[in-house]
This record gives C-alpha cells, structure tokens and sequence, in this order.
C-alpha cells in the first residue's frame, strides 16, 4: 500500500504489535459460522508522531488476522493516500483516473486469479472519460463461457459511470460513483466485505 516498511528493530515495536492485536481482537465478532470484524478507527497525532508507521504494522496484523482466520478472500482492503487525492484538487477526471488505478492496483494482490484481466479492465474503465458513449469490451471477453458473467457485471458499472460523466446533470451522481468504485468493483469480484484506510 506505499506505508512504511517496518521490521522488528523499530523503536517501541513490540507495544505497538501489542496495542494492535488487542484492538483486532476488540473489533473481532463471533457469529454461526465463525467470526468478521468491523472497523471504525482513527489514528490521530501530530506530523511526524509515528500515524503512518502504526498503520503499517496495524495492517499487516490485519491480514495476519484474515488469514490465520481464513478470512482473508472475504475482505477488499482498499487503501487511500490522502495527501495524493488533495493535490487533484478540484480535477474530477484526475480523481476518477486515480481512482480506476488504484483500485485495480491494490485487486492484482488480493484476486491474484483474475489479475491476467486487470490490466485490459482498467484500461476499459479509464476510457470512460474520454467516450460520449459506454465502452464495449472486446468481443472474445464479452462471449467468452468463462468470462460472459464478468464483462456483464462490469458493463453494467460503466454504463452508469458513463451516463454520469456525459450529462451534467448527474455530475453529482459521478462524484458518487467515484468514491463508491472500490466497493461496486469488489462486489463483482465476490468481496463480502471492504475496509477502507485512509492515510493522511
């Protein structure tokens, strides 16, 4: 995700590997057929105080988690880089663009099964911007047996970001689409459940 790599040799590591198992454990939930956790945390301090390196290590416990509880298919963890998204500024398309990239990006590591796919899909969807009418995937993908369901699924997302982005009407509704990307996408791809981090 681009936070700071982090190994054992870091000053106070071992209290801040402790403070993070024990919120994980804090946000665990046990229900029939075994457990899910729910987030909704913010780490607050002043510049240079150390916010980026605890959220580092916090995700990595976190996959830890998902794995050693076989959760880990279940969760799209979707990171953002704040300070990236303020530079845009007032760039819509800039944002949007970003936003295609970085959640394709981050889905090559986490649905490495179908990352072969990724990088025509994210081309398809960065083409949204730059088309008066909903792109077409190609022929093979749409009426492939094992890929139909996908580029279905997929069309109907950029038919509505389209709709959005030609008529300034629904400018408001593609300002909405944009930051429901992420999840409209892990949905697709079968996510039951998607933790946002923002890192400022």
């Amino acid at each position: 995700f681009g936070f700071p790599e982090v190994n054992d040799k870091l000053l106070g590591y071992d209290s801040m590997i402790g403070i993070v198992r024990s919120i994980i454990i804090d946000h665990r939930f046990n229900k029939k057929g075994g457990s899910m956790h729910r987030f909704n945390i913010a780490i607050t301090g002043p510049k240079k105080s150390g916010k980026s390196t605890f959220l580092s290590i916090f995700i990595q416990e976190l996959f830890l988690e998902l794995i050693s509880t076989d959760k880990w298919k279940e969760y799209f963890i979707f990171a953002l880089d704040m300070e990236k998204i303020a530079e845009l500024g007032n760039d819509i398309e800039s944002f949007y663009i970003y936003m295609v990239n970085a959640t394709f990006k981050q889905l090559e590591y986490q649905c490495p099964n179908s990352s072969q796919y990724f990088p025509m899909i994210t081309k398809y969807f960065l083409s949204v911007v730059s088309l008066k009418n909903p792109p077409q995937f190609s022929k093979p993908f749409r009426e492939s047996e094992s890929t139909r369901p996908l580029a279905l699924q997929l069309q109907k997302i950029a038919d509505q970001l389209s709709d959005a982005w030609n008529n300034m009407d629904l400018f408001n509704q593609f300002i909405t689409n944009i930051t429901m990307f992420p999840k409209m996408i892990a949905d697709v791809f079968n996510f039951k459940r998607q933790v946002l981090i923002f890192d400022n």
